[in-house]
């Protein structure tokens, strides 16, 4: 059985009934589609309503007739289309198959001739068209647009006979369609086949190599959209995070833009756009820092006066702060204050967003970018400890933009400067310029939370003063009295700022320096229990309980020879008088007993009699005040021997 075979041109009249079987089905069809709606019948209408009424009546001859008669006398009717279906429907009820067939086959020619399907496929696309354009903002409820499927109607275009020029447009709008919905990976392989397909010169990727593919021999025309889609193929591979590729065809497109008979300037500034950020600016890698900053310089060059350009000026010093440059970060900052490397656009240009999606004009960037930039210079300067340089500038904002956001930050800044100065000062041990920098904060400045750490810090010049007075061995006098003074200067702070963190580690360092310097046991116990607040109570807690308590430790310092005297460390505290008592060991007897030496502090001597007792008053002993002593055990003289010494 053969199958019915339908072109462009006619249907064999060989196929005879099933070809007109199938035929029938069209014309079923299309007698089935809506009508078109209408307040009142016009003539046609009526006139092919009779048709359908004798047909449905079984006057297939009148129905037939009627039908022709739509046909004849309304060309241009939209309803002749039904009626020719129609007069087909009746002729084959009355057996008169070849006129039947005659109208099947025109219609089928109609149907599927190419000059159709283009009609078709132009709904589609126009369909696709529709779905892939962004949403108007003046219009409240306008749709948003559907870019995945229009992708995939322009996808079903494609699959149909269309010609070389439409093929050309829906490719390269179905590789926008997917890019525009964020597939920039699809996108690649789409434009990529859009280049393989319409540019002659398309060799494969831009720095492929060797790998690429070789030019065409004998290439079609070339395509409308090929530096479109170079630059597109460009976008997305920078998206797709392959920045030296993305990089490599905005250079190739450049050249070919350059060689180009005719100037597209704006591609030409949207292509090199696209490079400063195909190089992460204004964060590019270490090693791409200069080619970065180049490239901007670039787009500078040639279009000082597109709206980005303020933000190419800008992303230089940027780049250089973020690439650890601050010496040249601060030049480019303080070249863009000034200005001179773009100009701004005129006329409604000045005011239009600088990029799609960008919210601020050229004007308005440059306002702004203008007051940080001055900032940035105070920030990086402080952070060099070019304090005098950092305070110049805060000060340069705050008297050119004293509405400006960074205004409280700037003034804060200066503060903080004008302390840094005297850290810096006390860090290079120039402690009586510290001093003086710090005692002219604090007259300017008496309320600001730092104070009590400049007080402390007072008392912290002169323990340190005392300190090298004790390495330089110098005078036991004046060490103790710049001590004292380093307790006066924290006394200040205690009474001026109770309870609060500073004061508490000021009267702790007090009591250490009473304890450990001057020699006033009473004293330090006392500032120990003052202190009741902030976190070195605890540790005052510690002091106060380990000055209290009896305390002894015995050691010894080092092996003796038969020649020197023996003798054994004793730190105390609170106690004035201990009891020595030696007991002989015969070493010999106790290697053979346990085959070694060690253990012996584990002897139990407590009930035997020791070879020796006597007694020993602490030298220089008063309460609370931690001794050393040297205490000298007698052995034989130039004989070896060995003995436990306990001490209580």
């Amino acid at each position: 059985m053969k199958r019915l075979q339908l072109s462009s041109h006619t249907t064999t009249a060989t196929q005879g009934r099933r070809a007109l079987l199938t035929l029938l089905v069209l014309g079923l069809l299309a007698s089935m589609w809506p009508m078109p709606a209408a307040a009142e019948k016009e003539p046609d209408e009526r006139l092919y309503m009779a048709a359908l009424g004798q047909y449905h009546g079984a006057n297939y001859a009148s129905a037939a007739e009627t039908a022709a008669e739509v046909i004849e006398r309304h060309p241009e009717s939209d309803w002749r289309t039904k009626a020719r279906f129609l007069r087909a429907r009746a002729l084959v009820a009355l057996k008169r198959f070849e006129e039947a067939e005659a109208i099947y086959a025109k219609e089928a020619q109609r149907l599927l001739a190419s000059t159709r399907k283009r009609e078709i496929a132009g709904v589609v696309a126009a369909f696709a068209d529709r779905l892939a354009t962004p949403a108007d903002p003046k219009v409240l409820d306008a749709p948003p647009p559907d870019f995945g499927k229009a992708y995939k109607l322009y996808d079903k275009v494609l699959q149909m006979e269309i010609g070389r020029e439409l093929r050309d447009e829906i490719m390269f709008k179905k590789a926008r369609a997917i890019q525009q919905a964020g597939n920039a990976r699809q996108a690649i392989a789409d434009l990529e086949a859009y280049l393989g397909t319409f540019d002659p010169r398309w060799a494969g990727p831009a720095g492929a190599g060797a790998g690429a593919a070789r030019p065409k021999t004998n290439p079609p025309a070339p395509g409308t959209h090929i530096a479109e889609a170079r630059y597109f193929l460009a976008m997305a591979l920078r998206d797709s995070g392959q920045l030296p590729r993305s990089r490599w065809e905005a250079r190739d497109l450049l050249a070919r833009l350059a060689d180009a008979p005719a100037r597209d300037d704006a591609l030409a500034a949207d292509t090199r756009w696209l490079l400063v950020t195909a190089f992460g600016m204004p964060q590019p890698q270490a090693g791409e820092l200069e080619r970065a900053v180049k490239a901007a310089r670039d787009f500078l060059k040639a279009h000082h006066a597109d709206p980005r350009a303020v933000k190419a000026a800008y992303l230089i010093p940027q780049a250089y702060e973020h690439g650890g440059r601050p010496d040249q970060a601060i030049t480019q900052y303080q070249a863009f204050i000034d200005g001179g490397a773009y100009a701004l656009p005129e006329g409604a240009a000045a005011h239009a967003p600088i990029e799609p999606k960008a919210d601020k004009s050229a004007t308005e960037h440059e306002e702004q970018w203008r007051r940080e930039a001055l900032y940035k210079i105070g920030q990086l300067r402080f952070a060099q400890r070019r304090y005098e340089d950092a305070i110049a500038a805060w000060q340069r904002y705050g008297s050119r933009f004293p509405n400006g956001p960074h205004w409280a930050a700037s003034q804060q800044g200066i503060l903080n400067a004008k302390f840094q100065k005297g850290v810096q000062a006390l860090a290079d041990k120039e402690y009586a310029t510290a001093r003086a920098l710090f005692e002219s904060f604090l007259r300017a400045h008496a309320l600001d939370s730092r104070a009590r750490q400049i007080l402390f810090t007072f008392g912290q010049i002169h323990h340190a003063q005392a300190g090298a007075l004790a390495d330089a061995e110098g005078d036991p006098a004046a060490i103790k009295a710049r001590y004292q003074e380093a307790i006066d200067e924290w006394s200040r702070l205690i009474s001026k700022y109770p309870n609060t963190e500073e004061s508490s580690l000021a009267l702790f360092r007090s009591g250490v320096v009473y304890e450990e310097h001057l020699d006033a046991q009473a004293k330090a116990l006392a500032a120990f229990r003052r202190l009741t607040w902030g976190s070195y109570a605890a540790q005052a807690r510690q002091r106060i309980a380990e000055m209290t308590r009896k305390n002894l430790k015995l050691s010894t310092e080092r092996t003796f020879r038969t020649s020197e005297m023996p003798t054994v460390q004793l730190k105390t505290r609170n106690i004035e008088k201990v009891t020595v008592r030696t007991y002989r060991l015969n070493v010999e007897a106790y290697f053979r007993k346990i085959h070694a030496t060690r253990g012996v502090e584990e002897l139990d001597v407590s009930l035997i009699e020791p070879d020796r007792t006597w007694e020993v008053e602490i030298d220089g002993y008063a309460k609370y005040k931690p001794l050393t002593s040297q205490i000298e055990i007698p052995f034989e003289k130039d004989a070896p021997d060995a003995y436990v010494v306990t001490i209580s």
